[in-house]
């Protein structure tokens, strides 16, 4: 409940969470994209929901964060910064010679 349209095919939830270890609360932020509006989007499918066809129809991931900026921005920011860890990734593992100056 309480997901909102960012975009076509894009809807966000908030909520505060605060996990045994952690001292204070952080922001969740739940992105959902509809699978056949974006079939390029980069998030996990829940197999856990398979058979449910509500569950089926999108690609879901999360963010977790202290910052205090609006749910979009917070998925604008970090959408970009998700990709560059793919790169850095490819810079190490994928014969690029990346882990030998990498400490």
């Amino acid at each position: 409940m309480g997901w909102w349209a960012l975009d076509d095919g894009i809807e966000l939830v908030g909520h505060a969470y605060q996990a045994a270890s952690w001292e204070k609360p952080r922001r969740v932020v739940g992105i959902r994209q509809k699978i056949d509006e974006r079939p390029d989007a980069k998030d996990k499918t829940l197999s856990l929901f398979a058979d449910d066809l509500v569950f089926a129809c999108y690609r879901y991931s999360a963010l977790v964060t202290d910052m205090n900026l609006p749910a979009a921005e917070l998925w604008r920011l970090y959408r970009g910064r998700a990709d560059c860890e793919n790169r850095i990734k490819e810079l190490k593992y994928d014969d690029f010679g990346g882990e030998s100056f990498n400490p």
